[in-house]
């Protein structure tokens, strides 16, 4: 690549990146979703989090054999299966997140040097 180009895509890659994360912002109040959108919207956080977290928890990454469905590799002997469901039951019972991530810490690291 020649330096022209290099400059080109760090420019154009900068403009999309204000444009796709500001639009919002670039209009003011002018522009509001409707209610239907903004009550959808509110779940979507938690969802990405469940996504990213569930899988973490639940699925042996060792199992991953050809073949093999996600069904079959679910295995509740892993640590980290116990400590999230330990960090859960902390969370309802102490309304804390700094302790919540605490406990399932420890418990990540006790279960694991076991």
């Amino acid at each position: 690549m020649t330096t022209l180009q290099i400059w080109l895509a760090l420019v154009g890659l900068t403009l999309v990146t204000i444009l796709t994360r500001g639009f919002f912002l670039l209009w003011g109040n002018r522009f509001e979703l409707p209610e239907s959108v903004q009550s959808a919207i509110r779940y979507a956080p938690m969802a990405a989090l469940i996504a990213i977290i569930v899988p973490e928890l639940l699925i042996n990454k060792d199992a991953a054999e050809e073949g093999v469905t996600w069904l079959n590799r679910i295995d509740f002997s892993q640590p980290q299966f116990w400590a999230g469901v330990i960090a859960i039951l902390a969370h309802l019972y102490l309304k804390n997140m700094a302790l919540t991530i605490g406990i399932g810490v420890v418990v990540f690291m006790l279960l694991r040097a076991i």
